[in-house]
Protein backbone atom coordinates (compact mmCIF):
# COMPACT_ATOMS: atom_id res chain seq x y z
CA UNK A 1 0.00 0.00 0.00
CA UNK A 2 0.93 3.44 -0.64
CA UNK A 3 1.39 5.39 2.50
CA UNK A 4 -2.44 7.26 1.39
CA UNK A 5 -3.75 3.65 1.47
CA UNK A 6 -3.84 3.39 -1.97
CA UNK A 7 -2.83 -0.24 -3.73
CA UNK A 8 0.63 -1.01 -5.86
CA UNK A 9 -1.89 -2.49 -8.24
CA UNK A 10 0.91 -4.28 -10.00
CA UNK A 11 2.61 -5.33 -6.69
CA UNK A 12 -0.39 -7.79 -6.03
CA UNK A 13 1.53 -10.84 -7.15
CA UNK A 14 3.64 -10.53 -3.83
CA UNK A 15 0.38 -11.64 -2.43
CA UNK A 16 -1.13 -13.66 -5.07
CA UNK A 17 1.98 -15.10 -7.04
CA UNK A 18 0.28 -16.35 -10.04
CA UNK A 19 -1.73 -12.83 -10.32
CA UNK A 20 0.10 -10.70 -12.86
CA UNK A 21 -0.64 -7.13 -13.65
CA UNK A 22 -1.74 -6.97 -17.39
CA UNK A 23 -3.06 -3.01 -17.54
CA UNK A 24 -5.50 -0.22 -15.97
CA UNK A 25 -8.67 0.78 -18.11
CA UNK A 26 -10.44 4.37 -17.73
CA UNK A 27 -13.35 3.71 -18.66
CA UNK A 28 -16.15 5.61 -20.66
CA UNK A 29 -18.99 7.48 -18.82
CA UNK A 30 -21.89 5.99 -20.38
CA UNK A 31 -23.65 2.85 -18.71
CA UNK A 32 -23.44 0.93 -21.69
CA UNK A 33 -19.61 1.95 -22.56
CA UNK A 34 -18.68 1.30 -18.96
CA UNK A 35 -20.59 -2.80 -19.29
CA UNK A 36 -18.60 -3.34 -22.76
CA UNK A 37 -15.25 -2.40 -21.72
CA UNK A 38 -15.60 -4.47 -18.61
CA UNK A 39 -17.05 -7.58 -20.43
CA UNK A 40 -14.16 -7.59 -23.33
CA UNK A 41 -12.16 -7.90 -21.01
CA UNK A 42 -13.96 -10.52 -18.88
CA UNK A 43 -14.91 -12.05 -22.18
CA UNK A 44 -10.88 -12.09 -23.30
CA UNK A 45 -10.16 -14.07 -19.77
CA UNK A 46 -8.72 -11.35 -17.44
CA UNK A 47 -9.60 -10.86 -13.81
CA UNK A 48 -11.00 -7.51 -13.18
CA UNK A 49 -10.92 -5.12 -10.28
CA UNK A 50 -13.57 -1.88 -10.54
CA UNK A 51 -13.23 1.66 -8.73
CA UNK A 52 -17.07 2.48 -8.31
CA UNK A 53 -16.70 5.46 -5.85
CA UNK A 54 -13.80 7.64 -7.28
CA UNK A 55 -15.81 10.31 -9.55
CA UNK A 56 -18.72 10.65 -6.41
CA UNK A 57 -15.42 11.11 -4.57
CA UNK A 58 -13.73 8.66 -2.47
CA UNK A 59 -12.33 5.21 -3.44
CA UNK A 60 -13.49 1.71 -3.40
CA UNK A 61 -12.87 -1.36 -5.59
CA UNK A 62 -15.11 -4.46 -6.01
CA UNK A 63 -14.13 -7.29 -8.28
CA UNK A 64 -16.17 -8.71 -11.00
CA UNK A 65 -17.35 -11.59 -11.19
CA UNK A 66 -19.35 -12.00 -14.79
CA UNK A 67 -20.50 -9.69 -17.14
CA UNK A 68 -24.45 -10.95 -18.53
CA UNK A 69 -27.15 -9.78 -19.83
CA UNK A 70 -26.20 -6.12 -19.48
CA UNK A 71 -25.51 -6.53 -15.59
CA UNK A 72 -22.19 -6.83 -13.52
CA UNK A 73 -21.65 -9.18 -11.43
CA UNK A 74 -19.63 -8.16 -7.86
CA UNK A 75 -17.78 -9.13 -5.08
CA UNK A 76 -17.70 -6.33 -2.66
CA UNK A 77 -15.91 -6.21 0.73
CA UNK A 78 -18.49 -3.53 2.02
CA UNK A 79 -21.37 -5.01 0.69
CA UNK A 80 -23.91 -8.77 0.20
CA UNK A 81 -25.22 -6.96 -2.94
CA UNK A 82 -24.11 -8.47 -6.44
CA UNK A 83 -25.23 -5.93 -8.91
CA UNK A 84 -22.79 -2.85 -9.58
CA UNK A 85 -25.14 -0.94 -11.19
CA UNK A 86 -27.63 -1.48 -8.90
CA UNK A 87 -25.59 -0.92 -5.95
CA UNK A 88 -23.50 1.97 -7.12
CA UNK A 89 -25.16 3.17 -10.23
CA UNK A 90 -22.50 4.25 -13.00
CA UNK A 91 -21.61 7.90 -12.23
CA UNK A 92 -19.25 7.24 -9.81
CA UNK A 93 -17.37 3.78 -11.73
CA UNK A 94 -14.30 5.50 -13.04
CA UNK A 95 -11.41 2.64 -13.77
CA UNK A 96 -10.79 -1.04 -14.27
CA UNK A 97 -7.82 -3.01 -13.13
CA UNK A 98 -7.13 -6.20 -14.75
CA UNK A 99 -4.83 -9.30 -14.41
CA UNK A 100 -4.38 -12.76 -15.88
CA UNK A 101 -3.39 -15.61 -14.23
CA UNK A 102 0.13 -17.51 -14.93
CA UNK A 103 1.61 -21.42 -13.64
Amino acid sequence: FTSGGSIYFDQVYKVAPNFKYAGRLTLPTSKKGIYDAVKAKVDAGYYVVMEVKKRKGGQHWVAVVSCQNDTITMADPASTDTDVFAHYGYNGISDIVYYKIEG
